[in-house]
């Protein structure tokens, strides 16, 4: 901006001096420091906070005040990043920023809940196929449940014999947990001869008529 002296004598001469006056700009804010980068577990994400900023200069130059976080869309399940971000533009059109990473941890996997033990049957007994719940104990976007059916294997004939009865499940994470139950059937009860009376003793023996 422009300073000026002017005078005019008695005689109307006017004299005049211009002092030409070149203002810096105020020092542009900067950020306090931002919070460090931090890992969370699944649902753990830290609410968002204001972050300070300051030029550090006093009166009509004095730049201050707080700015708002932009975040990034937070991850699922399976975990990932997100940056969480402050900036500020002052009124020279100077932008200023800050920035955090958070890291989230994938949702913990799922176990299977009241799993079958091993079980001897007998022929014609096995017992039925039934559904398998399973669950990993988180809450909200975090939890991951459901149950569900299982594959058999081949069962065995009249003789017995073992078979499995597998449970498998995997995650939108691509992990997969499995149980497996281990159903031995027993051989059919042996077959025994019976007389002309329809009475079987179970012996080799073959009754006769009149015998």
């Amino acid at each position: 901006f422009t300073r000026t002296w002017t005078f005019t004598d008695a005689c109307s001469r006017t004299i005049t001096h211009t002092q030409n006056i070149t203002v810096s700009p105020a020092p542009a804010p900067v950020f306090a420091a931002a919070p460090a980068n931090v890992t969370v577990a699944c649902g753990a994400v830290p609410a968002a906070a204001s972050l300070s900023y300051t030029n550090s200069a006093s009166g009509a130059c004095l730049i201050s005040g707080s700015a708002t976080s932009t975040d990034s869309p937070t991850p699922g399940i399976c975990g990932g990043t997100i940056t969480r971000t402050w900036t500020f533009t002052d009124a020279c059109n100077r932008t200023i920023s800050a920035s955090q990473t958070i890291t989230v941890d994938p949702a913990p996997a799922p176990t299977f809940a009241n799993t079958p033990a091993d079980v001897t049957v007998a022929c014609g007994s096995v017992p039925a196929a039934a559904n398998l719940t399973y669950n990993n104990g988180a809450s909200g976007a975090c939890q991951i449940t459901g149950s569900v059916a299982p594959t058999d294997g081949a069962q065995p004939g009249v003789c017995g014999g073992t078979f499995t009865r597998t449970w498998t499940f995997t995650d939108a994470c691509s992990r997969a947990i499995t149980h497996t139950q281990r159903i031995t059937v027993n051989p059919a009860p042996a077959p025994a001869f019976c007389s002309n009376t329809g009475q079987c003793d179970g012996s080799l023996r073959r009754s006769t008529p009149g015998s």
